[in-house]
């Protein structure tokens, strides 16, 4: 999708930069389970951290891209209404859907911003194997969330997912 001005530049490379990270998450959890596997079936040698940590990390990876998918309109969806046959009723369900979405992505960044905030201040330390401060783990959610909602409000403004090119439902 194109950019619209220097604010929808910054979006679009906020979103890919998240992306890379997640797509360097998914490396990290590849080569760490390898490694996790070799170690305890040639060295005898489990690693115990792993299993605890790529749970983490899946977390990281979800939040990571969820704005590009919003954006690339990668959701799943089950299209009940043909949009070949009936497209004024197909884009009105989209518009409601990214109502939906908006709302719930809004609503998901206002909960894990105070959640977050609340963990750092409380210095809240993660039970587990790896003490970690919880507000680490949950970083990630308030970021991806607040950039999906960006790049909802981005479709609304620009009508590139609601509306269709002569900017009526």
């Amino acid at each position: 999708m194109p950019s619209e001005g220097a604010g929808g530049r910054w979006l679009d490379r906020m979103v890919q930069l998240l992306s890379w990270l997640g797509a360097l998450v998914l490396l990290f959890i590849a080569l760490s389970v390898s490694v996790a596997t070799l170690s305890r079936y040639f060295l005898n040698e489990p690693l115990a951290w792993t299993i605890e940590l790529n749970s983490q990390m899946l977390l990281f990876m979800t939040f990571l891209g969820l704005a590009l998918v919003t954006r690339e309109n990668g959701h799943v969806r089950l299209e009940i209404i043909s949009a070949d046959r009936f497209p004024r009723v197909a884009r009105v369900l989209d518009g409601m859907a990214d109502i939906t979405g908006l709302a719930i992505s809004a609503v998901l960044f206002g909960a894990s911003l105070w959640i977050t905030v609340d963990s750092y201040v409380k210095g809240t330390i993660a039970v587990s194997i790896l003490p970690v401060p919880r507000w680490i783990y949950l970083s990630v959610i308030p970021v991806g969330s607040l950039l999906t909602v960006l790049q909802y409000l981005r479709q609304f403004m620009t009508g590139t997912r609601v509306f269709d090119k002569d900017g009526g439902i």
